[in-house]
């Protein structure tokens, strides 16, 4: 099934996916200096700031480049930098919001209570870090579109 969206609600789901994009972005740009200003109070907010913003702006990023690669004539799988940036954010959505922000949650309230978060403050440095990178490196894909179309997109499926 081949649909288009008219070019009006491609706008608002481009700006949505922009908005959300760089809203993920700037959160974890945020988590980070947080980390690497590594003091206790740093670490309370920094847990509270993925408590409070990672999980919408992942999940908002990925619904809406779903709908927009869907709408338009990107498709799913057609393009190898769709999938690589599906991947990308299945990846960090999953890692993220399964593993590093609950982490970073049980530091910042050890941090509340003036206990040390051990080797959490090394993971939340190396690990938004490493999302910052993949969210970047999603976005300059998303500007250049390099490589080929997939086989997907060459032979088309039959009904």
């Amino acid at each position: 099934m081949d649909w288009r969206m008219r070019p009006a609600t491609r706008k608002w789901w481009l700006y949505v996916h922009i908005v959300a994009s760089v809203a993920w972005i700037g959160v974890e740009v945020c988590i980070l200096a947080l980390g690497v200003m590594g003091d206790q109070s740093a670490h309370i907010v920094a847990g509270r700031l993925g408590d409070i913003f990672y999980f919408p702006a992942s999940v908002l990023t990925f619904v809406s480049g779903v709908v927009l690669s869907l709408g338009t004539k990107w498709g799913l799988i057609k393009h190898y930098w769709v999938i690589l940036k599906l991947a990308a954010n299945i990846a960090l959505l999953l890692g993220g919001n399964l593993g590093v922000v609950p982490a970073f949650s049980r530091a910042s309230e050890l941090a509340a209570r003036g206990e040390p978060i051990g080797k959490t403050a090394i993971m939340l440095v190396t690990a938004m870090s490493a999302g910052l990178m993949l969210l970047l490196f999603a976005t300059q894909v998303s500007v250049f579109k390099p490589w080929k179309k997939t086989r997907w997109a060459l032979t088309p499926l039959s009904s």
